[in-house]
């Protein structure tokens, strides 16, 4: 990369050009000020390295260091939302070092409350939970399928469990929000809605809708005229086992033609038993996914310590 008028190039790998704005396009790159002298840059000419509902995520560089960083953007459609642009500080602004959970780096916008929206995460190489199994028959493909996403999975518990230490929700658990890296470690990413309450998610008063995931949502997160709902360590419970149910059997039992359909069948259903998932298992991912918060485990550790027990084979009785 080549840039001719640029600031500071001693103290930079990749020399930054000056900037009037948090924003700067020069040529097909796009240079992002995150603050304290924090600056990294994309290529819009690269092709994305994912797509989700909030964004599109690049891959990206740290101009000091040279790091790879993934750079999401948010959709145009969003930034002109105040809470949207709210939730993109919240989640930039979480800092904690946890190996189950993607860092995040920084947060970019082009003038305060103004023009697009970038947060910077650690780049962390790997596939979404899903396309990982996908990509691994000969590991998965067999009777142990379940055991082995859970086991898998477990250490995620261990990062909702350092999360919710600090009062911190992720409300957006699924199967594409968790990286499995080349080591097979699983780790939670995309924490753009942690910390929302209904009272901060930006719904008219008479307005129905969904913090999170529709079909991974637990029953108190979706917004109902008249319903008054309280998000917490256990919404992200309920969505972990959802999560781990359609890893192992492919499917989800909460899928619907519109969100109020969705919603239905989270307040009135149940993690049907299915011959993919033991029963000592499917019990226990019932009591997470359990409608009424109060009857779901009462913390991530709580939770683990069951998947844990429900996976240890029964002791038999020998005939003397």
């Amino acid at each position: 990369m080549t840039v001719t008028d640029h600031r500071m190039a001693s103290e930079f790998k990749i020399p930054v050009p000056r900037m009037t704005d948090n924003i700067t396009v020069w040529g097909s790159y796009v240079y992002l000020s995150a603050g304290m002298k924090r600056y990294y840059v994309y290529n819009v000419k690269e092709p994305i390295m994912g797509r989700g509902g909030m964004g599109e995520v690049y891959r990206g560089y740290d101009c000091r260091t040279g790091e790879l960083v993934a750079i999401k953007r948010l959709y145009d459609k969003y930034c002109s939302i105040p809470s949207i642009r709210r939730k993109a500080r919240v989640e930039s602004g979480l800092v904690f070092s946890h190996p189950n959970i993607v860092e995040m780096l920084g947060y970019s916008e082009y003038r305060y409350g103004r023009g697009p929206i970038f947060v910077i995460s650690r780049f962390v190489p790997g596939l979404n939970s899903d396309k990982f199994i996908e990509q691994n028959t000969a590991i998965f493909d067999c009777p142990e399928r379940a055991h082995k996403i859970v086991r898998m999975l477990l250490p995620l518990l261990d990062a909702l469990e350092f999360l919710h230490r600090q009062y911190i929700y992720h409300l957006d658990i699924k199967p594409s929000n968790i990286m499995i890296d080349k080591f097979s470690t699983a780790r939670l990413m995309d924490l753009g809605i942690a910390n929302t309450s209904m009272d901060t998610a930006g719904f008219g008063k008479d307005e129905f809708g969904v913090v999170g995931t529709p079909r991974f949502a637990a029953p108190e997160q979706f917004q109902v005229p008249g319903r008054k709902s309280t998000l917490g360590r256990t919404s992200d419970l309920y969505e972990l086992a959802v999560t781990i149910y359609e890893l192992i059997t492919r499917n989800n039992p909460f899928q619907g033609d519109s969100i109020k359909d969705i919603a239905y069948k989270h307040f009135n259903g149940y993690l049907p038993a299915h011959d993919d998932i033991p029963d000592r298992l499917l019990r226990v991912l019932q009591k997470a996914s359990e409608p009424n918060p109060a009857d779901r485990y009462p913390n991530a550790a709580a939770f683990k310590e069951a998947l844990v027990e429900s996976m240890i084979p029964k002791k038999r009785r020998w005939p003397f």
